[in-house]
C-alpha cells in the first residue's frame, strides 16, 4: 500500500522526467495512488472499541435487629451478635467493619462477611452521646458498640421510642392511682397502689403481690361463705 511519501517521490520524479512517455507513466501511477487515498478517506472510520466493564457481583445486605445492652456511668454498651456467628475465623480486614456515630444515633456496617453485608442502626437514642469518643470492638462472634454518654447518668432504656412508651405507661398508671384515691370504694386506693407496685416491681415483688392478692381474695371468699352459712342457720 502506497504512502504519502511514495506519492511525493513520484511527483518529484515526474517533475524531473524528460520524456513524455515516462511522464505519462508517472502521472498515471500518481492518479491511481491519489484515487486510493480519496477512497480510503471517504470510508467511515471504525469506532474504537470501549473496554468491557464487568460489574462486580452485588452482595446481599442484611439488617440486624436484635441486640443486648449494658451500661456504666460513662458508657452505654451495645452487644450485636445476631447473624454474626461467622465472624469467628473470617479474618475480615479492619476496614470491612465500620461504625458511625452522631449525637443521637449509631450505625454499624460489616462488609463481605462470607459474601454478605450486614448493618445495625439505632437512629433515635433516648439520650445524647459524644460521637467522637464512641467506638466499636470486634470479637470472635460479635461486635460491641461503646457509646460515650454525654451526661454520666443511668439510662432507663436505649431508644427514644422506648422512653416515650415508658413515660406514657407511667402517666396512665399515675392517673389510675389518682382516680382510685378519689373513689368512694375504700379498697380502691390500696388496689391502685398494688397495681402500681406490681407494674414497677421486679419478679420477686410481683410474686409477693400476686400471693398477697390471692390470699386476700381467698379470705374474702371464706368470709362470704361463713356469712351465708350463718344466714341459713
Amino acid at each position: 500500500m502506497a504512502t504519502h511519501s511514495d506519492l511525493e517521490e513520484l511527483k518529484s520524479l515526474r517533475a524531473t522526467a524528460q520524456r513524455s512517455y515516462t511522464k505519462n507513466l508517472l502521472t498515471s501511477e500518481i492518479e491511481k495512488i491519489e484515487a486510493e487515498f480519496h477512497r480510503r478517506a471517504a470510508q467511515p472510520q471504525d469506532a474504537p472499541v470501549a473496554p468491557r466493564l464487568v460489574a462486580a457481583p452485588s452482595r446481599t445486605r442484611t439488617k440486624i435487629d436484635l441486640y443486648g445492652w449494658g451500661q456504666s456511668d460513662r458508657f452505654l454498651n451495645l452487644y450485636i451478635s445476631d447473624k454474626l456467628k461467622d465472624l469467628k475465623g473470617a479474618n475480615l480486614p479492619a476496614e470491612n467493619v465500620t461504625s458511625t456515630f452522631t449525637a443521637r444515633s449509631c450505625l454499624l456496617e460489616i462488609k463481605d462477611l462470607n459474601g454478605r453485608d450486614y448493618f445495625f442502626t439505632l437512629p433515635n437514642l433516648c439520650e445524647e452521646i459524644v460521637s467522637e469518643e464512641c467506638n466499636h470492638k470486634v470479637k470472635s462472634d460479635s461486635v460491641v458498640l461503646n457509646l460515650r454518654k454525654k451526661k454520666a447518668k443511668e439510662w432507663v432504656c436505649v431508644t427514644a421510642t422506648e422512653k416515650a412508651l415508658k413515660e406514657k405507661k407511667k402517666q396512665e398508671e399515675d392517673e389510675e392511682t389518682e382516680k382510685s384515691l378519689k373513689s368512694d370504694d375504700p379498697q380502691a386506693p390500696l388496689m391502685g397502689l398494688m397495681k402500681k407496685m406490681y407494674s414497677e416491681g421486679d419478679d420477686d415483688m410481683k410474686r409477693t403481690i400476686s400471693k398477697a392478692w390471692f390470699e386476700s381474695q381467698q379470705k374474702k371468699n371464706d368470709m362470704g361463705a361463713d356469712a351465708h352459712m350463718g344466714m341459713l342457720g
